[in-house]
């Protein structure tokens, strides 16, 4: 027997983040550059004009990534 989702194929799934505040009435993440502003600890990678032109590429998701990693690991240490 296999595992079937029990959405039918043409519907998307709710986000896991939907009810906790991190994204806005029309389903994007709220952040600034990255780190995101109402919930504390959260940070997204590769969304278009994230930082710059090229932060929703390969080429540009790997420097926002270290940013928004430097930003996490600095608030974490307090």
């Amino acid at each position: 027997m296999s595992a079937r989702s029990s959405s039918p194929p043409d519907t998307v799934s709710p986000s896991p983040l939907h009810g906790s505040g991190a994204l806005g009435t029309n389903g994007e993440p709220l952040h600034q550059s990255g780190l995101s502003t109402p919930v504390p600890g959260l940070g997204f990678v590769g969304m278009e004009f994230q930082r710059n032109f090229s932060s929703k590429t390969l080429r540009g998701v790997g420097r926002d990534a270290e940013h928004v990693l430097k930003r996490l690991r600095t608030a974490v240490a307090g």
